[in-house]
């Protein structure tokens, strides 16, 4: 009689179970041999390389990590796990050009969540790295995420807040509008929004966006204060003193 084989394929839960035993057990080398199992059965799948990479670099192999993140670019050029690890590598070896262009290409790669967009993108502009060229390059990187997140309210807040320190306070109003459409019941935002017509000194603007603010916030004297005194600046004499007795 015949005999049928039935051909058992990699179990990728096996595989990563083996893996934790032996890095539990200090086995870095069988850990990366089960990893690699995966890999060379599935060459093209950037996500069994990026966890062979994990391992390699949790160990102290960073270049081996490297090759191997690299290696997932190649494949997937906009891959943002991998640009971000990238970016890392070359921050810690103070290559600060590189870790620039690599926090860039992160910050437009539409794989990465906008969490890790905003956490490498703020340890550029807090670095002071780039000297003259600072500036333009944390507008680089903010417009890039506003680009690639249009829909974060995070992303227009950065922008904004750039150009508040700045004193550029017309733009930097024009990125909070954007960020509480997105996000109304964000406090900070409408602050800001309020900050900025202060300083354009904007009665006009200022009212009307204490009086949705107020809508949002009716327990928050800040919006109140500032619409009184508007009022007052343009001589509406009855809503500012309808809104100091509400």
């Amino acid at each position: 009689f015949p005999v049928t084989i039935k051909v058992i394929g990699l179990n990728e839960d096996i595989v990563k179970q083996k893996q934790s035993i032996f890095l539990a057990q200090n086995k870095v080398d069988k850990a990366i041999k089960e990893a690699e199992k995966l890999t060379t059965a599935y060459p093209q799948n950037t996500r069994y390389i990026g966890q062979l990479a994990d391992i390699y670099l949790s160990n102290g192999k960073e270049e081996k990590a490297n090759e191997l993140y690299r290696k997932i670019l190649s494949i997937e050029p906009d891959n943002g796990y991998a640009l971000l690890a990238l970016a890392d590598d070359y921050r810690n070896k103070k290559n600060y050009t590189e870790w620039f262009n690599y926090t860039l290409a992160a910050a437009k790669s539409p794989t990465l969540d906008v969490k890790s967009k905003l956490r490498t993108c703020i340890e550029v502009i807090s670095s002071n790295q780039f000297g003259d060229e600072q500036k333009n390059k944390n507008y680089q990187l903010a417009k890039a995420l506003t680009q690639a997140n249009a829909d974060e309210a995070a992303t227009w807040m950065l922008l904004g807040d750039l150009y508040a320190q700045d004193t550029k306070f017309k733009e930097a109003h024009e990125q909070y509008e954007k960020a509480a459409i997105i996000e109304p019941g964000n406090y900070s935002i409408w602050r800001q929004m309020v900050i900025c017509n202060s300083e354009l000194r904007d009665n006009q603007q200022m009212l009307k966006d204490c009086e949705r603010a107020i809508e949002l916030f009716p327990n928050e004297a800040l919006f109140y204060a500032y619409y009184t005194f508007s009022a007052q600046q343009l001589k509406q004499y009855q809503p500012a003193i309808d809104m100091a007795l509400s």
